[in-house]
């Protein structure tokens, strides 16, 4: 077994932020509320603080294409991982090829079935190169950026936040992926404070 993507004691937090979604908690903003009041806004409800949750689950989309072959045992290691962060039955594992919009499979499974995107407000954790390293003579088994973009926007549309968990670094990507996916690299570096923040960054939100 490689050296896990991330060290060890930062992972399961890692893994967290990309696999939890923002709730209202029930202790109050209290600096929020100051702020609204300081700028003389009309207080219809108090704000509260919101906290992190897993409990809605997550699906799980393992890229099975040529240019995340090195990256298979990283695969593995994340899937144990998210089962042990979420909990194994709240993770739906699917693979594909291309984009999940060519069909998946699920684990042990040689029938490929169509994409469909969880309930709504469900987290989508995709283990994916986005492409970015496309082999030479790959055609059109590799997708391209507009295949990819189309994917994105239907979670968007479907209501379900993505993160990209990905071998390359975020500004490696195309610009038109980093502005609908949030990107948190398989790399030692990575630290829970930036997956927070990327985790957040596409959904606009704020953790306070």
């Amino acid at each position: 077994m490689p050296e896990p993507p991330w060290l060890g004691r930062w992972a399961p937090g890692v893994m967290f932020a990309a696999a939890s979604t923002d709730v209202p908690g029930r202790t109050v903003d209290e600096r929020l509320l100051v702020r609204r009041l300081g700028g003389r806004a009309y207080v219809r409800e108090l704000p509260y603080r919101t906290r992190a949750t897993t409990r809605r689950g997550i699906q799980l989309l393992l890229d099975g294409g040529e240019s995340m072959r090195p990256f298979r045992a990283d695969q593995r290691w994340l899937r144990d991982l998210a089962g042990g962060v979420v909990g194994r039955d709240r993770v739906e594992v699917l693979r594909f090829q291309g984009t999940p919009l060519r069909g998946v499979r699920r684990v042990g499974r040689r029938e490929r079935d169509g994409y469909r995107a969880p309930a709504a407000g469900t987290p989508v954790v995709l283990v994916s190169d986005l492409a970015l390293r496309r082999l030479p003579f790959s055609g059109d088994a590799a997708a391209g950026t507009v295949e990819w973009g189309d994917w994105l926007d239907a979670l968007r549309r479907a209501g379900c936040p993505v993160v990209c968990l990905t071998p390359y670094e975020a500004w490696a990507h195309p610009w038109a992926l980093r502005r609908r996916v949030s990107l948190v690299p398989l790399d030692r570096r990575t630290s829970i404070g930036s997956a927070w923040r990327e985790s957040r960054r596409v959904r606009g939100e704020v953790r306070r």
